[in-house]
């Protein structure tokens, strides 16, 4: 989980969760499901003004 804040801006931050999985239950170091919640402003430079909220989807080849 990440939580951004800017204190010189109301309402400019923002938040991230991001969940990981195991595919194989037996094998919990290997391939495993990943998802993301992004809400707020600044998830990419190009963004960086613009208040989105996106939910990501898929698989990881190594734990982080």
């Amino acid at each position: 989980m990440t939580l951004r804040s800017n204190f010189s801006a109301v309402d400019r931050g923002s938040f991230q969760l991001d969940w990981t999985y195991p595919v194989f239950a037996d094998q919990p170091l290997g391939l495993r499901w990943y998802a993301q919640l992004f809400s707020g402003y600044g998830e990419t430079m190009l963004d960086y003004n613009h208040k989105q909220t996106t939910v990501g989807f898929g698989l990881t080849l190594f734990q982080f």
